[in-house]
């Protein structure tokens, strides 16, 4: 027996259209990076963790997911964690004022 719990395309699709192709936390899409080719790529992240749950939960891709790059999304779940979104592209500002700050004193 086995309890899985599989991503809904539709979900996917209709989260993509409310929230569009740019990361939700870096603000990065791949069509701007990689080009045309990239440009519907994408990862959609569960606000709520799916893993470990049963059953079929209704998800609502407004409220529910949003798009994040692969990066972010790594970050998202470092060490098995789940962190706000918020919290990481808090992070991501933080470094990226102090990898700044460092260049200009160089």
């Amino acid at each position: 027996i086995v309890n899985r719990v599989e991503p809904s395309a539709a979900a996917r699709m209709a989260c993509i259209e409310i929230h569009g192709l740019a990361c939700a936390i870096c603000g990065m899409t791949f069509e701007e990076v990689y080009g045309d080719e990239f440009s519907d790529l994408i990862h959609v992240h569960h606000l709520d963790p799916i893993a470990g749950s049963t059953g079929v939960a209704d998800v609502n891709p407004r409220h529910d997911l949003r798009p994040i790059c692969p990066n972010c999304h790594a970050a998202t779940h470092y060490r098995g964690q789940n962190r706000p979104l918020a919290y990481v592209r808090e992070c991501l500002t933080r470094q990226a004022t102090r990898s700044t700050s460092t260049r200009r004193r160089d």
